[in-house]
């Protein structure tokens, strides 16, 4: 507090003494000076805010001023203000640029005008691949020749891409071999195929006997197998029931082929 205090002190005694001598600088009334003692004043330049004014002089005694007069703005004159380059365009492949105008930041006029500037010589765009077809398991495929996407100038051509076994694109698929297991026998799912080379795909796998028997006229003998149907809770069959298979005319060699199977059973165990 005490240190703000002094210097407020000390600009206040400052004052003073300017203001003191300024009183006594001009001690003669202008109309009773002879002006004899005068000095050169320089004349000051306009600028494109303030006006200037001419050369002339200046008495000591007095302070009057001769000769000087204010001269008119000069727009042309920005050297003491700070300029700005604006508007400027960076050349790219498709389009010049231009270098930007100056301009004044005080009188907001151009200082110095731009000048356009050539294309690039190099592209200045992304490069993007066009006509690009994917190879699949049965066409040849195309790269893409690739373009700049600013100018759309043919920057490099593409080539064909070979045959891509593993790949089948918009090839439909088809199942094939497809069994179906019965009370007796062995099913399969089927081979997955491409419709377009052929090629599988996924292989099938085999499915277990279902064991299930039909018989719709009664008989009790399978209308798929030909088999007798056993009674329910028999889970062997007897040799009743395969002798009854044989004599059956519907499934003749298969109940032969069953019943020779018992019989090297029964022998060999």
């Amino acid at each position: 507090m005490k240190k703000q205090l002094a210097i407020f002190l000390t600009v206040l005694a400052l004052l003073c003494v300017v203001f003191a001598f300024s009183a006594a600088a001009y001690d003669k009334d202008p109309a009773d000076c002879t002006h004899e003692n005068v000095i050169a004043v320089e004349a000051v330049a306009a600028t494109c805010t303030h006006p200037g004014s001419t050369a002339g002089t200046k008495c000591l005694d007095c302070g009057t001023v001769f000769d000087v007069e204010e001269t008119d703005l000069d727009p042309t004159n920005h050297s003491d203000y700070k300029t700005e380059l604006r508007d400027v365009v960076t050349a790219t492949c498709a389009h010049e640029g231009y270098t930007g105008d100056l301009y004044c930041t005080a009188c907001d006029q151009i200082v110095r005008a731009g000048s356009t500037t050539e294309k690039s010589t190099a592209h200045t765009g992304p490069i993007e691949a066009h006509n690009r077809v994917d190879a699949d398991c049965c066409n040849t495929g195309y790269s893409g020749d690739k373009y700049c996407e600013e100018c759309g100038k043919l920057t490099s051509t593409g080539h064909v891409i070979e045959i891509n076994p593993k790949h089948h694109g918009a090839y439909e698929t088809e199942l094939r071999d497809v069994v179906e297991a019965t009370c007796g026998e062995h099913g399969y799912t089927g081979d997955l195929y491409c419709t377009g080379c052929g090629q599988i795909l996924t292989l099938g796998a085999d499915t277990l006997p279902t064991g299930d028997h039909t018989d719709a006229d009664g008989d009790k003998i399978c209308d798929d197998c030909g088999k007798a149907i056993p009674d329910a809770g028999s889970a062997n069959k007897s040799f009743g029931d395969i002798v009854k298979d044989f004599l059956h005319p519907k499934n003749f060699f298969r109940t032969l082929r069953d019943l020779i199977k018992t019989f090297f059973a029964a022998l060999f165990g």
